[in-house]
């Protein structure tokens, strides 16, 4: 049997971190003031659907004790097996349409089967219903007999219908701090007579980002090639990459070469678009270690790096072309180039943008020199703007001219541009009489 369903809470006490919601859940159990609708809300892997389970087979079960299931009556094992008819869990994501809302609407006119005084749908992923879908949804929850509980579980609340929330009884599920589930992992590995080293458990709960079934399934997996060992841990589940990222970053400025060679071995064993993640990641946790006075590896690449890796970090976020191998190579050229020669080429001095002198020239632009007055530099835009039209005698005049008008319409998009126009309206008004 896998351990994540062997392991998988039963009753509240085995639920991890979550004692307040248990707490108010419990409560309403044993004082029977039950209410219509209940809404779990927290992050992926958080235990949101486990608890819904567990709060289902409590109000079902005849023999409940402190709020607990008792887990051996008929409703409680048929519940466990997922075969309980008073129990309904939807998933919403590929069942969230209208339809099969109306069709909830049959399913909880029925009254309870057998000795359960109470019928609980439960509607996972509800955030990914469409609106329609919780229109219905929210008019049956205004109808819904006393014997018919909903449960609704979402990652996403702010894609649920503000009616639908006001309605519901919202619990945050919170994200469950990663000592804790490595304490779990280690009762585990004891239970099971598994070998282990503690550290490598923690790396398996921070490459999970704290999601305990995916945890528990990664030890289930490790746990075949022998002893858990930090080592394993990082080959398995290629952590070692984070490494080769650093390195990137750090030869990335002065050593474009060795930097792409580092890529090219990796993308023997991953994807671009992996790849592209890790550099931004990475990039963030330099600049936290930053903050916090780390010293290592990632000291040394922001020592050579500097601010700029936010920069690095905001580029390789916001690609928007396909992420395949020959745009990750230009795209890691580019950053390079950027990092010795400068991300922005505007300066802004005041609210006056003005032109920084190691911008390259824009072709029919007058010659850099000294900071120039803010209405020379606008009226260069316009010459620009203006430049000659091709000669008339030209052979490929059609072709020009549409150069002509093309170069036109970048200069009046471009942000440059913006800038000098909204300076200058601001300071004509200014300046305005009246």
């Amino acid at each position: 049997m896998q351990l994540a369903l062997k392991y998988r809470p039963l009753i509240f006490k085995d639920v991890l971190g979550q004692a307040e919601t248990i707490r108010v859940l419990k409560h309403n159990i044993t004082s029977k003031d039950i209410r219509p609708v209940y809404m779990f809300v927290g992050s992926y892997g958080s235990g949101k659907t486990t608890i819904a389970r567990i709060f289902a087979r409590a109000l079902m079960c005849p023999n409940q004790t402190d709020g607990e299931p008792c887990n051996e009556c008929e409703s409680c094992k048929s519940g466990i097996e997922g075969k309980n008819l008073n129990f309904l869990e939807i998933d919403a994501a590929t069942h969230g349409k209208i339809e099969n809302v109306r069709q909830l609407k049959e399913d909880a006119s029925y009254v309870p089967l057998g000795i359960s005084k109470f019928k609980i749908i439960c509607l996972d992923e509800c955030h990914e219903m469409k609106k329609a879908a919780q229109n219905a949804l929210l008019k049956q929850m205004e109808e819904t007999p006393e014997t018919t509980v909903y449960v609704l579980c979402t990652t996403e609340p702010e894609k649920m219908l503000n009616t639908v929330v006001s309605r519901s009884w919202v619990f945050p599920i919170k994200k469950i701090p990663y000592a804790v589930i490595t304490d779990r992992l280690e009762h585990i590995c004891k239970e099971e007579h598994i070998e282990y080293e503690k550290e490598a458990l923690n790396l398996i709960v921070e490459a999970e980002k704290g999601h305990v079934r995916d945890a528990i399934g990664k030890v289930d997996l490790l746990s075949t090639f022998g002893k858990i060992t930090c080592t394993l841990v990082k080959e398995e589940l290629d952590l070692d990459l984070d490494d080769s990222f650093l390195e990137i970053l750090k030869n990335l400025k002065d050593n474009a070469p060795e930097a792409i060679r580092s890529v090219e071995n990796l993308l023997n064993r991953v994807e671009p678009s992996k790849i592209y993640n890790g550099l931004a990641r990475k990039s963030i946790d330099v600049y936290k270690s930053s903050l916090l006075q780390k010293n290592g590896l990632e000291k040394e690449v922001y020592q050579i790096v500097g601010s700029n890796i936010l920069k690095i970090a905001d580029y390789f976020l916001n690609r928007k072309r396909v992420l395949d191998e020959t745009t990750l190579l230009c795209d890691l050229l580019v950053v390079s180039s950027k990092l010795r020669d400068g991300f922005d080429p505007v300066k802004v001095i005041g609210t006056m943008p003005v032109i920084s002198a190691s911008a390259s020239a824009t072709p029919g632009a007058p010659p850099s020199g000294n900071l120039k007055s803010f209405d020379d530099q606008f009226k260069s835009e316009l010459d620009i703007i203006g430049s000659k039209q091709p000669e008339s005698g030209s052979v490929n005049k059609p072709k020009n001219d549409n150069k002509s008008l093309s170069k036109r319409f970048e200069i009046l998009s471009s942000k440059k541009f913006s800038l000098l126009l909204t300076g200058y309206l601001k300071e004509w008004l200014e300046n305005a009489d009246g």
